[in-house]
């Protein structure tokens, strides 16, 4: 009661409290106080996919970038996600090329990609894709909780855990 008195305004927030909601609800009384969230270049040809895996990005923290072909990938890989999810079946280029390519320019090079892929399921995909320089390798269906484990650890500190 106090520290309402003296014009201190402050909420109460019950254990146990999402990360991400509080995180939210802080934003909206401090504006400039939350830190930015990590941003997914989520790369996929195929719009379901696409936005389903972009809506899951979301409920779990990420912002989220997409794009539907391997050159705008590479275009806006240029403005420095922090992440890229990549699809192998591009309409232009193949998921690999555009692996090769953000790994072979100083300015993409360190960015993690994660392939994530409904065509190329096989071993010898996965090899090729984690030889190329991407962190880990998924197959649709994704089960998300690994996905999700896998795109914060590469995130580190600019995503808050849930």
């Amino acid at each position: 009661a106090g520290a309402k008195a003296e014009g201190f305004t402050f909420e109460v927030c019950n254990k146990p409290v999402a990360p991400v909601a509080l995180l939210q609800r802080i934003a909206q009384l401090c504006p400039g106080a939350s830190a930015r969230r990590a941003t997914i270049l989520n790369v996929d040809d195929n719009a379901i996919n696409r936005y389903a895996v972009s809506r899951l990005l979301k409920q779990a923290g990420f912002e989220v970038r997409e794009a539907g072909t391997g050159e705008e990938a590479l275009r806006q890989a240029r403005s420095g996600p922090d992440l890229i999810l990549l699809d192998i079946h591009l309409p232009d280029i193949s998921g690999f090329d555009v692996l090769r390519r953000l790994k072979a320019s100083p300015q993409t090079a360190r960015i993690p990609v994660v392939q994530l892929t409904a065509t190329c399921t096989d071993e010898e995909s996965r090899e090729t894709s984690l030889s190329l320089g991407a962190k880990e390798y998924f197959t649709h269906p994704v089960d998300p909780e690994p996905l999700i484990a896998v795109l914060r650890k590469l995130a580190g500190a600019k995503l808050p855990t849930s």
